[in-house]
């Protein structure tokens, strides 16, 4: 198995997986509606614009955004979307091909992603969200270092240090 940095050629894979997601109710449903120029926008320039919702005010910040995707057998199979803001990395968005499930794969991505922002010392906190759905990707992450920050659907789960 081998981990790289997404590019422009894989735009259609991972636009297909996050509208199954959406479909699936892994992920919230504007990301089916914004996939492909959400990916466009990362792949060409690392960054996109989020709201942010802290102590009930919103505001628009610009996070810098990284795209894994993990090739198994000379197929490209998953993908993690990682979003970077101040001193925190959200693991965002991830999810497997059906073909390729069980194997390893969201796993890999995982701890790469994890071992990746524990070295960036600017890094203090890595955490993801998860819908009530997405039992698979909880379970992983509770078995790999994280807990339960923040109850609700979708739960914050953060890496403990």
């Amino acid at each position: 198995m081998l981990i790289r940095k997404a590019e422009l050629s894989d735009i259609a894979f991972i636009e297909e997986l996050l509208i199954r997601g959406c479909e699936e109710r892994h992920f919230g449903p504007t990301v089916k509606i914004q996939a492909k120029a959400m990916l466009e926008q990362v792949i060409k320039y690392g960054s996109l614009e989020f709201m942010l919702l802290r102590n009930n005010r919103k505001s628009v910040c610009t996070k810098k955004v990284e795209i894994f995707v993990a090739v198994l057998n000379g197929e490209t199979a998953s993908f993690i979307i990682n979003a970077l803001y101040e001193n925190e990395a959200e693991l965002h968005l991830a999810y497997t091909h059906k073909n390729f499930r069980r194997k390893g794969l969201f796993l890999n991505l995982l701890m790469y992603s994890v071992e990746r922002y524990e070295k960036d010392m600017k890094i203090n906190r890595i955490y993801a969200r998860c819908y009530n759905k997405s039992s698979w990707a909880k379970e992983c992450l509770l078995k790999n270092g994280f807990s339960v920050s923040q109850y609700g659907n979708p739960e914050e789960l953060q890496l403990d240090t």
